[in-house]
């Protein structure tokens, strides 16, 4: 009999598959004879047994596999309950045991432990020894921190006092650790075994400590030996929950994850080696020795003498290599060339063939990415590299994609740090050290892990035991040294984390309201982290007679004692804000009272904390909503504009409000944040979000694009801590589904309105650098990290609703045309200085226009000239400068009569790059003829033009025109009205190349070059076109929501996209993708990726392949 076969086959399930084989061989008998010859059992956890099922005939699998059902509840209650029957006044609190019960079921369930009696055996010690009386309580368990956590916590505590006595310095730990599990997938690990004799001194002395309270175990011991020492025994983890929560070991194995990943594949080609004889010389990867190299001077005394003897046997191999090629090079010449012709078909066939399987085992990984791109980001990412490393197939490049969209702004990806969904995230501000609170189960209880040096290489994770029960709210103080939680059951605890903190809280005691029915307990600590308060809000009475009160508590931190006299501050004030105004001293109130006519008004004020007295009043009285933000440091003014006022606690108002539209705070609540996810037309849900930072104190906005999930809530979990000294930036991190993800800021500008009408317009700058927006009678200019400036449209803001903006540059300035689509209104503004305005007369300057004439299109042409299209089907040229008409009106098609179809679709006019004074017109009434001309503006004469098709318009509005060129103007993109796009060459005046579907809310955005064009689809998103041949290249989502006014621009291999007032960046270069994730999402496949890799993928580390 075997037992615990499942380590043997999670270390080499090849070389487990043929025990399998051969034990079948040797049994064989016993199905030829019934009831008598050889029986082999093999005992193994579930987890393994695909793998080695696979080793029997579908015909023996039934008979030879028998399922073993655990401990049924009933059983698993007697374990918990028997052993106190024999002692007098013993027992559980009611309701105990259903827990134990409930977690234990959920470790080997939910979480794979292969046996829950060990861990219930040492929890029950552990309750036994905190027993009140005879009693195991509700109350000790959770300070445990339940089935799992109890053992943790011992693992830490047993850990900690070893390396005090000297047993063992922590490095040694860490390797010893590191070599008892081998990584699994994505952050995740199995338990792995160690041979005694390759244990050092101190290391053999702590296992010696771990296996003493039974944390560690020492398998196959022998009689007569004392553990650890006889031939052929190993050491192993005693509980695989210590994998899950043990912190400390959580982030050493990360640290230790590469090498281990190398160590695994190289140890499984030196176990064979070694069964073979250890030939002297014989063959190892070049990968492995190349790596080799690196690890031998970082880890080489975790290199086994075996892994050594190998990895030598193999160097041998390479160089004998060489001398045998150098030489027999004259006949292997000779010989050569004799059998080239059929060596090179032969090779020819093999080549072929192994480009076939590459290229399936590529969209297979492939379809991974795409199955779970919103569910798993750290496995579709690498799905997705895999897929391109493997062979750039047409899946390969759209998954790479849709990856490169979400993952642009990535700098770094630290994976598995906690389970279950994110709730909240809290920072400290002057140091980058977040706690994240997380629901690992559908139970409703919470954990906390703090994170210190959150936005390092290396962050380390420290997970807080004795949480309260249910909800509650936290706050850091500044430094990050301490933290804090307040919670529904009135307590308040404090951890102190860092240097020489711990995982255990002290609980604070201080005023409790009875009876109290808590909606509100927020925190604060004083500037230098020495005082904290909570102001506590609650009820007394029920329904109508319920009366609203406020309790407020002032702690010393470093003792726990409260200071007496600080509830007179609320005393008869209904406060909802608290914080303090400085180290302690003083202390910031918000508070309101119902005024007559059913309206409350509100105040703010600083009070002395010793006598209670008002130091300072900030609002009183106030009309509209006034409350504390930013940690209490800035008080937020309600306007009667619905705009925001901030003022100082000293009184000072900034010259920015609280900005509009922005619902969210990151985990510091020095930055307000407004976000925008995809609308995934595919129904997978968003990959990634949109973000856009405004600090309160500060008024930098900053932007970045930030991978999501589908377990992230609404409120994107971010953290933002002040500017590097280095990069000039805010550093940055978000939480998304198990991963700590480090993101590069990119400075932004303030959006115009949020919340537009219907009709905002906006343009963009050609070089992506600025752009304009036309809202509610106003024209705003917004650059990257300047203020947004703003001037009002000429006439009624009312009747300014369907103004227009294009983009004009001139050897002096930019400049913003604004036109009316409705009537002949056109006014250019100045880019720099948008009071200085220039209004055009085009009645005047355009004569017979009638009362009913209006504008269709404006645009610059390449030599500067501004084009104006009329209703009228005439084109006049103005010079931007000055407005004046450069030539007289040119007709380009007949005055429109009675008798003309009419469309809803404006006209358009489109420049040609390259050509001075080239554009292709299409006239309102040419969207139905189907009449798109070319025109040489300047010579007066017309081109060409193209009548195969109708020109789609979307009716009633102006989007971004149906008609784009190529960079050079050579070829075009039309949109037709039969639902198609068409490629012409332009001076032909046909169309080349295939045809696309195309149809209603799909808008062009940019040629880049003459190959590649980019759209964007309603539902689908961005898609990346090869012209002429109109395939899709690839596509993904995108942040434009419904009606949201877009506008793009195109250099090079990249085009600036603009929506939601956000300018982003994006690649049509695949190698850019691929650059892009490599740096920031590179890793090796783990042991459970690499046996999951379809056979003919690229099995290394999928950057290694560039």
């Amino acid at each position: 009999m075997i037992d615990q076969f499942e380590e043997y086959a999670a270390a080499a399930p090849r070389a487990a598959r043929r025990v399998v084989t051969w034990l079948r061989e040797l049994t064989g008998v016993a199905d030829l004879i019934p009831g008598r010859g050889l029986r082999a059992v093999l005992s193994a956890r579930n987890a393994t047994l695909d793998a080695l099922a696979t080793a029997l005939p579908a015909t023996q699998l039934t008979l030879a596999l028998v399922r073993l059902d655990p401990l049924t509840d009933d059983a698993l209650a007697r374990v918990i309950s028997e052993p106190l029957r024999s002692v007098p006044a013993a027992g559980l609190e009611p309701g105990l045991t259903e827990l134990l019960l409930r977690d234990a079921r959920e470790a080997q369930d939910t979480h794979g432990e292969a046996n829950a009696l060990p861990l219930l055996e040492f929890t029950l010690a552990e309750l036994w020894r905190r027993r009140t009386g005879g009693l195991l309580t509700h109350a000790a368990y959770r300070d445990l921190g339940g089935l799992s956590g109890a053992v943790a916590r011992h693992a830490e505590d047993t850990l900690n006092e070893a390396i005090k006595e000297g047993l063992a310095d922590e490095e040694a730990a860490r390797r010893l650790f590191q070599r008892l599990a081998r990584p699994h997938g994505l952050g995740r690990f199995l338990p792995d075994t160690v041979p005694a004799a390759e244990l050092e001194p101190d290391q053999l002395r702590l296992a010696h400590r771990m296996t003493r309270e039974k944390l560690l175990i020492w398998t196959r011991p022998q009689p007569g030996g004392a553990p650890g020492e006889a031939p052929g025994e190993a050491l192993r983890m005693a509980h695989e929950a210590l994998l899950r929560e043990w912190e400390w070991l959580r982030t050493c194995l990360r640290e230790g994850e590469e090498f281990r990943a190398w160590q695994a594949e190289v140890e499984e080609h030196a176990r064979a080696w070694d069964a073979s004889g250890r030939r002297p010389i014989a063959f190892a990867p070049e990968k492995l020795l190349a790596a080799a190299e690196r690890w031998r001077a970082e880890r080489a005394r975790d290199i086994t003498d075996v892994q050594r003897g190998y990895l030598a046997a193999g160097r041998r191999h390479a160089r004998r290599g060489a001398y045998v090629l150098r030489a027999f090079a004259a006949t292997v010449t000779v010989l050569t060339l004799l059998a080239g012709w059929l060596a090179w078909d032969a090779s020819r066939s093999r080549e072929v063939a192994e480009k076939r399987l590459r290229t399936v085992a590529a969209d297979q990984l492939a379809d991974l990415a795409e199955q779970r791109s919103s569910t798993d980001l750290g496995l579709s990412v690498q799905a997705a590299m895999g897929a391109w490393a493997t062979s750039p197939t047409d899946k390969a490049r759209s998954v790479l994609f849709r990856q490169y969209l979400r993952m642009r702004d990535v700098e770094q990806v630290h994976s598995g740090l906690w389970e279950g969904s994110v709730q909240a995230m809290t920072s400290a501000p002057g140091k980058d050290v977040v706690a994240v609170t997380t629901a690992p189960d559908d139970a409703g209880s919470l954990e906390v892990r703090i994170i210190t040096e959150a936005t390092s290489a290396h962050p380390r994770v420290l997970r807080l035991d004795g949480l309260p029960q249910g909800k509650f709210t936290d706050a850091f103080s500044d430094d990050g040294r301490w933290y804090a939680v307040a919670g529904e059951d009135r307590s308040v605890r404090v951890w102190q984390v860092g240097a020489g903190g711990n995982a255990r809280p002290r609980q604070l005691v201080g005023a409790r309201p009875e009876p109290v029915h808590p909606f509100s307990t927020p925190l604060d600590f004083s500037d230098d982290g020495s005082r904290l308060l909570r102001l506590y809000s609650y009820s007394e009475g029920r329904g109508e007679t319920a009366t609203q009160l406020t309790a407020l508590n002032v702690w010393e931190v470093s003792s726990g004692e409260e200071i007496p006299g600080a509830g007179r501050l609320v005393e008869g004030r209904d406060a909802d804000g608290a914080a303090f105004a400085d180290n302690g001293e003083h202390v910031a109130i918000s508070w309101y009272y119902r005024s007559p006519p059913d309206t409350n008004v509100s105040s703010v004020a600083v009070f002395r904390l010793s006598d209670g007295k008002v130091r300072r009043r900030l609002v009183t009285d106030h009309k509209h909503p006034a409350s504390l933000t930013a940690r209490g440091t800035l008080v937020e003014v309600g306007e009667d504009n619905d705009g925001t006022s901030l003022l100082t606690l000293d009184g000072v108002k900034l010259d920015h409000g609280y900005p509009q539209g922005f619902f969210h705070s990151d985990a510091s609540q020095l930055y307000s944040v407004s976000f925008r996810q995809p609308g995934a037309g595919d129904g997978s849900g968003p990959d990634y979000a949109a973000l856009t930072a405004s600090g309160l104190p500060n008024d930098d906005i900053w932007t970045a694009v930030a991978p999501t999930d589908t377990k992230s809530q609404e409120d994107v979990k971010i953290a933002i801590w002040a500017r590097d000294g280095g990069s000039g930036r805010p550093r940055v991190v978000v939480a998304v589904g198990d991963s700590l993800l480090r993101l590069r800021l990119t400075e932004g500008s303030a959006p115009a309105l949020p919340g537009s009408d219907f009709d905002q317009r906006v343009a963009l700058a050609p070089d992506g650098s600025q752009f304009a927006t036309r809202d509610h009678g106003l024209v705003y200019l917004s650059r990257p990290g300047d203020p947004a400036r703003t001037a009002p449209l000429p006439g009624k803001p009312k009747e300014t609703g369907k103004w227009q903006l294009t983009w004009v540059r001139t050897e002096e300035r930019h400049a913003v045309a604004a036109w009316d689509a409705e009537g002949l209104g056109l006014s250019l503004y100045a880019a720099d200085d948008l009071a200085r305005r220039l209004d055009v007369d085009l009645p005047a300057l355009v004569p017979g226009l009638g009362a009913d004439s209006r504008i269709e299109s404006v645009a610059q042409l390449g030599n500067g000239d501004l084009a104006v299209l009329l209703s009228s089907n005439e084109v006049v040229r103005l010079d931007p400068r000055s407005g004046t008409r450069l030539a007289d009106p040119l007709r380009v098609a007949a005055e429109p009569d009675s008798r003309t179809p009419y469309s809803y679709a404006h006209g358009q006019l489109v420049p040609r790059p390259g050509h001075a004074a080239q554009a292709l017109i299409v006239t309102r009434s040419g969207h139905v003829e189907g009449e798109p001309m070319l025109w040489d503006l300047g010579k007066r004469t017309r081109v060409t033009r193209w009548t195969k098709a109708g020109v789609s318009g979307l009716d009633g509005s102006l989007a971004p025109p149906t008609m784009i060129f190529s960079t050079d103007g050579s070829l075009a993109a039309v949109a037709h009205s039969d639902d198609k796009m068409r490629f012409w060459d332009v001076t032909a005046g046909r169309s080349v190349g295939r045809t696309v579907s195309f149809r209603y809310g799909v808008s062009l955005l940019a040629f880049l070059g003459t190959d590649r064009l980019v759209t964007l689809d309603e539902t689908a998103g961005f898609r990346l076109y090869e012209v002429p041949s109109g395939q899709v290249l690839a596509e993904g989502q995108s942040t434009r929501r419904g009606a949201d006014p877009f506008a793009a621009t195109g250099t090079g291999t990249a085009i600036r996209f603009l929506t939601g007032g956000q300018l982003e960046t994006l690649s049509a270069d695949p190698e850019a993708w691929w650059r892009t994730l490599c740096r920031s999402a590179d890793r090796p496949y783990t042991e459970g990726e690499r046996e999951d890799l379809p056979h003919g993928a690229h099995t290394d580390r999928p950057c290694a392949a560039s």
